[in-house]
């Protein structure tokens, strides 16, 4: 993904500005935002508060504001690359899916908890929410759902990082990256285990009457889901033309 393409193209950001503005001016009538559907008002506005309370540190002005979401662009195309460099079977089809997040979450968490990614975190969620809404506005509805979802995941790693911050002491966060580790690891385990199926598919899949067969009889062997591993063979075989 090359960095020209990370761009806020459907909320104006004067707009959001304005807003703001107009909230610390204790306006009585606050400026109607008409690049956001209303349904996705509040989830917006909270999402680009964070990043405008960053910006004020260096100035709290328009030109901050857009300064403080170019920095978080560069820290997010890097994971993106880092990412694509893990060989992490399961990244390019997140990004090919548009799930950002996903796609980056086991380089940008890759050990302890970094706090600094709080604010890459803080942009891709504006980000992810700016995409929404063009599909949204296009009726592209089946990639908006995979863009919301990744919108939800992001949401529920700020409020962990939020409660890490306010409650460093507190046992729960140990529990939940103990948690995500594990998930990690699961994660390791199953693409290990999904290069060895189509290893096999490929080696043998001759001797089978076709794929529902395969996964038929391979998936109750190596304890995987019918679908899921008929899934893998179909993109498998799309992949090599």
């Amino acid at each position: 993904m090359k960095y020209s393409q990370w761009r806020i193209e459907n909320i104006d950001l004067g707009e959001i500005f304005n807003y703001f503005q107009a909230v610390n001016d204790w306006a009585l009538d606050l400026p109607r935002l008409q690049s956001i559907p209303s349904q996705l008002e509040e989830i917006v506005l909270l999402a680009f508060e964070k990043v405008l309370n960053r910006s004020k540190r260096a100035g709290g002005d328009l030109d901050s504001f857009e300064v403080a979401l170019r920095c978080a662009e560069k820290s997010i195309c890097q994971y993106v690359l880092n990412a694509r460099e893990s060989s992490d079977d399961g990244c390019d089809k997140a990004l090919d899916e548009g799930r950002i997040y996903s796609a980056v979450l086991g380089v940008m968490f890759g050990g302890e908890t970094n706090l600094e990614d709080e604010a890459t975190l803080e942009f891709l969620l504006v980000f992810q929410l700016d995409r929404l809404i063009g599909l949204y506005g296009s009726l592209d509805f089946d990639k908006a759902l995979y863009i919301f979802a990744d919108v939800i995941e992001i949401k529920m790693m700020l409020l962990e990082l939020e409660l890490y911050n306010n409650y460093s002491a507190n046992t729960e966060w140990e529990k939940s990256r103990e948690a995500r580790e594990r998930a990690k690891k699961r994660h390791k385990a199953t693409s290990e285990k999904k290069v060895a199926i189509l290893a096999e598919w490929d080696a043998t899949g001759h001797e089978y009457k076709g794929r529902a067969d395969f996964a038929r009889i391979v998936s109750s062997i190596r304890g995987v889901k019918y679908r899921t591993l008929y899934d893998w063979i179909a993109e498998h075989d799309k992949s090599k033309g």
